[in-house]
């Protein structure tokens, strides 16, 4: 009954209207008890009073006594009371008035609590006490006795007038009150069930709905996604789980990319080694023209080569297994070198090349990699150069933090919907810039973009039809200037 979240809630719900209902009405039938047994006891009171003044004011005096008589039988029938009035043994007068009602249940030792309650009153300080189903036991009534000393005026003790009062119909009245609360209580429970379903429900209907679409989305459904209702903390989680899912549903189609380009970018040059080496196996290429394939051979294989590299590159530094090892050096000498093992492809295109590397520009960072970031931006660079009025740019500035390094070209511009992609696993714009022969792997962007952002610093690009420059920045060296 309790596995669903559902039936927890519904239960703990129904459980807590129950609680607060047993609270509230034991509360309530208490209050109200407490409230018309005092209400009880004040009017009682108020009439022993008026008994009190009877009796010291006619029933003493024997020319009133019948008048008094008659009064205190009138007060005894309009409340169901017996009223005794008891005084000192040595007193002449020992009397007792009983409503002829009761008459035949103060008998015997049914007399001799009157006569402890008498002995009791006279000898306490006060002139009123009262007392609660006193006479039970004895009598089956369940009572208010009620007590009032008979005083001189000068302070003597003449005995005690007892009022005892038929609490029957008070406790019916309240009997029945608790009836009707338990009713209501009922009542209130019975409606308090259905709302406590609705809002259970309420509550684990969109829990319901991002189960559901978790499940979905864990059996290659990648395009479920949760829906979002209210703003509260479900949605939130629903949110949460709807960012997740399109984050993994990107991290998956570049997953499958990733592996659909891998396996072309080996199959084209694999493709052409096999067709060459069969065609040169079975004689097609006579031996005389062996030479003349081999270095195409060559060239396929060196392709294969750089995209293993690549990859491996790219496979350690997402996964962080290659940390950097942060050295203090010129970044400018690093650039002049790095171009100077770019020469003999430069001289094929013999363009004009500008280079702003004045001064020393000392840097914090990983030598080898930024190296690799600084081949990989030159060789770009002069693939897309044009064969004829080429210009190739190269300058590094500084300010108080990094160190910005530009490298340029004046080639055919990156096509404004490239753009955002050119960092981007294997992303070729080709339509808009003539590639060599060998051409590149699609890589070399992805790598240099992944080095710069673990050193802290950003790789950007800026393409028009004058020029197209590629610059990062590297922190500087500290407490070094250039």
């Amino acid at each position: 009954m309790f596995r669903t979240l559902f039936s927890k809630l519904l239960v703990t719900f129904i459980s807590l209207a129950l609680v607060m209902l047993l609270t509230c009405g034991a509360a309530a039938a208490l209050i109200f008890r407490s409230h018309y047994l005092w209400e009880t006891r004040n009017e009682l009171k108020g009439e022993l009073n008026a008994i009190h003044r009877i009796v010291e004011g006619e029933y003493l005096d024997s020319r009133q006594y019948a008048v008094a008589m008659e009064k205190l039988y009138a007060i005894s029938r309009q409340y169901g009371a017996s009223i005794h009035i008891i005084f000192q043994r040595n007193h002449p007068m020992n009397a007792h008035v009983v409503d002829a009602e009761y008459a035949d249940r103060w008998q015997g030792d049914d007399i001799a609590l009157y006569d402890k309650l008498t002995e009791r009153a006279l000898a306490s300080e006060n002139t009123f006490d009262y007392e609660y189903d006193l006479l039970e036991k004895a009598t089956g009534l369940r009572t208010l006795t009620m007590t009032r000393l008979i005083m001189t005026q000068d302070g003597a003790r003449l005995g005690v007038i007892v009022m005892s009062y038929d609490m029957s119909s008070v406790y019916s009245t309240l009997g029945k009150l608790y009836v009707d609360i338990f009713i209501f209580a009922c009542i209130a429970l019975l409606i308090a069930i259905p709302i406590a379903f609705i809002i259970s429900q309420r509550i684990t209907r969109p829990i319901a709905g991002i189960n559901r679409a978790v499940t979905a989305f864990s059996r290659g459904s990648y395009d479920t996604r949760a829906e979002v209702e209210g703003r509260d903390e479900v949605a939130a989680l629903a949110v949460s789980f709807n960012r997740m899912a399109d984050e993994i549903s990107e991290a998956e189609t570049q997953r499958r990319n990733f592996v659909a380009n891998v396996s072309h970018e080996l199959r084209s040059p694999l493709t052409s080694m096999h067709g060459f080496l069969e065609a040169m196996s079975d004689g097609t290429i006579p031996i005389e023209e062996h030479d003349r394939y081999l270095p195409v051979l060559l060239d396929e294989t060196e392709r294969m080569t750089r995209l293993v590299n690549n990859l491996l590159d790219l496979s350690r530094i997402e996964s962080g297994h290659g940390a950097l090892t942060l050295t203090e050096f010129d970044i400018n000498e690093l650039i002049t070198g790095t171009l100077l093992t770019f020469e003999t492809r430069i001289n094929e295109k013999d363009p004009e090349i500008d280079v702003r590397l004045d001064g020393r520009n000392m840097v914090l960072a990983d030598p080898n990699r930024i190296a690799q970031v600084v081949n990989n931006l030159l060789d770009n660079a002069i693939r897309y150069l044009p064969d004829e009025g080429g210009r190739l740019t190269l300058s590094s500035e500084t300010n108080s933090q990094f160190v910005t390094v530009s490298i340029g070209n004046n080639g055919e511009p990156i096509a404004p919907e490239d753009m955002p992609h050119i960092f981007e696993r294997f992303y070729k714009a080709e339509k808009a810039r003539t590639r060599t022969k060998t051409g590149g792997t699609g890589l070399g962007l992805a790598i240099a973009k992944l080095i710069i952002n673990e050193h802290g610093g950003e790789l950007t690009a800026v393409s028009d039809e004058k020029q197209t420059v590629f610059s990062f920045s590297v922190k500087r060296a500290p407490n070094r200037r250039s």
